[in-house]
């Protein structure tokens, strides 16, 4: 995709679930979806998404072939109980019968074999941390056995057994992946309790052997074969396979291969603050960084692009095998500098017979990892034209950048960061107690104040403010920091004077982030001098 600015797209969104009971989900709430036959209607056409049904099949399917008489006029009116709960465009007539017009992204099963395709992949090219990362991402979307509530239902019972299998192999290949991790002693427990629940699925018996030798439980392990054989052989009649007699002689010689647990490879700083409002953003940039090489977080300065790609990118580590490296733009002035400083970042070997570019290319070319680049504003060609060579010649390589601009590059993906949302005037207290904005402001007042916002209209006093400030997280934060001194109403007096009032007291931090004035005069000298006359003219205007 080229840069084009997106924002949350499941924001009202529709989330159909097949994996369990079947299910339609729109911002959260669950749609009433009517009788048995109505969800077996609508299973059927997600489980053909995006082809047409025949009328005749889906009459055959519901009354599981003895229709009664005026079978097509009951099929019409499911139908139209169908588009009344979806809304008029999701089920559309197409000879011979009825498609679901929906996105397959809106559709759990296929998110789920995305994603095990994904973590299967990265497995098999020794990602284990990617995969892991994939693969407990697919079995999260699991909510009790597939179609549960219809299961038995004709064909449907079918795409119920597919979908469990694939269920099964997802678990299997993720305990694999965290085998090939090192994750032994937790994996011990669930590997025990996995057996006793399905004792004739003999890879996990030999999963269980490896584990138990590997937390230097030989004994253990060589008990957990014999278990394994005697189940084969007494249920199934069958001799246990060459894998795991072969595991037997390994264990018996010592000759396991032994995997010390990998550290984690990052250069991120800790949190110092709780991280409140921008939960689901978090989540769907995790979606976005799989199918997108290059995110770029855009907004207004001090909006929290980046916290937000802090947070993101930590819950990316261990997932990539060669780290979350982390590179703060900032103090960097010289274009020329930034390779260099990339390069530092990643323990790049420096080269003379090659250009910077050229010998981070090499280096990377070989490496699968998450490269954060922070604050690329004053930087953004260079920065761009840096990223496309990187993101050509290296495959498993990815880029969450911040910056005020889009890179405008090939392939980006432009998130834009908005403002935390602000409770309307008048809002009952408890509800405004729920917006981010507010809790932002009394979580960061309340570490200056312990008392804040302890009587009654307190909190309709932060919204104020909040609104005033128009849900900015810097002046939230900046106005909360207030608190040591002055009173609530003090507070909201003084905000729309907020170039002057808004300044930290904190000595050390981001000098930008020390003073709303700052922050956008940080913005203001990025522009041309044509740009900065027209912004002047502009600003007689309210």
């Amino acid at each position: 995709m080229d840069a084009g600015a997106v924002a949350d797209p499941r924001d009202g969104a529709t989330d159909f679930r097949l994996l369990g009971p079947v299910e339609v989900v729109r911002s959260g709430h669950v749609v009433p979806l009517g009788g048995r036959r109505q969800r077996v209607l609508l299973a059927l056409l997600l489980v053909e998404l995006g082809r047409s049904v025949s009328t005749d099949r889906l009459i055959d399917e519901l009354w599981q072939g003895e229709p009664p008489p005026g079978a097509d006029r009951t099929l019409r009116a499911y139908v139209s109980r169908l588009r009344s709960a979806l809304g008029e465009e999701a089920v559309s007539a197409r000879r011979p019968g009825y498609v679901l017009a929906i996105e397959p992204d809106m559709l759990d099963a296929h998110r789920f074999e995305q994603l095990f395709g994904e973590g299967r992949d990265a497995l098999a090219r020794g990602a284990a941390g990617l995969a892991a990362h994939r693969l407990r991402s697919a079995l999260a979307l699991w909510r009790g056995p597939a179609l549960a509530d219809i299961a038995g239902w004709g064909i449907l019972g079918l795409e119920a057994r597919r979908l469990d299998d694939l269920r099964v192999a997802c678990l299997e290949e993720r305990v694999e992946a965290d085998l090939a991790l090192g994750r032994h002693d937790e994996l011990a427990a669930e590997l025990e309790r996995l057996v006793a629940a399905e004792p004739l699925r003999e890879r996990r018996w030999r999963q269980l052997a490896t584990v138990l030798y590997r937390c230097e439980r030989q004994a253990d392990a060589l008990d957990a074969v014999r278990r394994a054989r005697a189940h084969v052989s007494d249920e199934l009649g069958l001799d246990p396979s060459e894998e795991l007699r072969g595991l037997e002689r390994s264990i018996l010689r010592h000759e396991v291969v032994r995997i010390v647990p990998a550290g984690e490879r990052h250069n991120l700083p800790a949190p110092v603050t709780s991280f409140i409002g921008r939960e689901r953003e978090v989540e769907h940039l995790e979606l976005l960084l799989r199918e997108h090489r290059l995110v770029t977080l855009t907004g207004a300065g001090g909006a929290g692009k980046t916290r937000l790609a802090l947070e993101a990118a930590g819950g990316q580590v261990g997932a990539w095998r060669d780290g979350v490296w982390l590179l703060d733009l900032t103090g960097v002035a010289n274009a020329a500098l930034v390779p260099s400083a990339v390069a530092r970042v990643v323990a790049s070997a420096q080269r003379s017979d090659v250009s910077p570019v050229q010998a981070l290319v090499d280096e990377l070319k070989s490496r699968e990892l998450l490269l954060v680049l922070d604050n690329c504003e004053h930087l953004a060609q260079t920065c761009g034209e840096l990223v496309h060579e990187l993101l050509r010649a290296c495959r498993f390589v990815r880029v969450l950048a911040t910056s005020r601009v889009p890179l405008a590059i090939a392939g980006e993906l432009v998130y834009a960061v908005q403002s935390l949302p602000v409770p309307e005037e008048g809002a009952p207290t408890e509800e405004a107690g729920e917006f981010a904005s507010v809790r932002v402001f009394l979580d960061r007042g309340r570490a200056v104040r312990g008392d804040l916002a302890t009587r009654s209209g307190d909190v309709g006093t932060v919204a104020r403010i909040c609104r005033e400030l128009d849900g900015l997280p810097l002046a939230i934060e900046l106005a909360a920091a207030r608190a040591s001194a002055l009173s609530l109403n003090e507070i909201a007096a003084r905000v729309d004077d907020g170039l002057r009032f808004l300044g930290s007291w904190r000595r050390i931090g981001d000098p930008r982030h020390q003073t709303l004035r700052a922050t956008i005069d940080w913005s203001y000298n990025l522009l041309s001098e044509d740009e900065r006359v027209l912004l002047a003219r502009l600003s007689v205007f309210a």
